[in-house]
């Protein structure tokens, strides 16, 4: 399964894309953010993730009324 055909050009590189730059700069700042805080950076994603649904959970529950 080749999820990157691109990266199989001649000249071994893949080429930036909008989405490839964009996933850098998201990279990056992950690292920083785990840096931070001192935990990994799946910890960061994970902490950012559970925040997130707490306030669609708390969207909804407005919402509702």
């Amino acid at each position: 399964m080749q999820r990157h055909p691109q990266m199989n050009s001649p000249e071994g590189k893949q080429p930036l894309t909008r989405h490839t730059r964009i996933d850098t700069k998201l990279h990056k700042a992950l690292k920083i953010l785990a840096a931070e805080r001192g935990v990994s950076m799946v910890r960061v994603i994970n902490d950012l993730l559970s925040q997130n649904l707490e306030t669609t959970k708390s969207e909804m529950a407005q919402s509702d009324k």
